[in-house]
């Protein structure tokens, strides 16, 4: 179930209580049995890797030691084994390796990549690892 947020939030300073009243219209949505809860925005209001975006990043990682050791001669391949037709979309998931170290740690420790998932790694990003987070709109810590 998803909590979405349905309008603007208000907040009310109660003085006979000395205390702030916080009002958020948000509405239940059940999507895979998932609880999560979502901005204004759509984006998700707890930051969680996305687990797609993981498992990406662990596949690329194997694929690219497969390719090194010589253990598989073509991605094309490697990737036609584990059930993926397009060439294009495997060197997408391969291209992951080259995220700068930083980024690699916080997709597989969970950390705060502002809401980002696989597909927005999908697209094109810098090689250079100092315009990485810039470039993918990452928070900076």
């Amino acid at each position: 179930m998803a909590i979405k947020v349905t309008g603007k939030a208000t907040r009310t300073y109660l003085e006979d209580e000395n205390c702030i009243l916080v009002h958020i219209p948000i509405k239940f949505i059940n999507r895979k049995g998932k609880s999560q809860i979502t901005t204004p925005d759509g984006r998700p209001a707890l930051e969680e890797v996305d687990p797609a975006l993981r498992n990406a990043l662990v596949r690329a990682h194997r694929w690219l030691k497969a390719l090194e050791t010589g253990k598989e001669q073509h991605l094309k391949v490697l990737a036609k084994k584990e059930g993926i037709n397009s060439e294009s979309y495997a060197s997408k998931i391969l291209r992951l390796t080259t995220l700068s170290p930083e980024i690699q740690e916080a997709i597989i420790d969970g950390r705060n990549l502002g809401g980002l998932v696989l597909a927005d790694f999908m697209k094109p990003f810098p090689l250079l690892w100092s315009e990485q987070k810039k470039a993918l709109g990452i928070p900076e810590d």
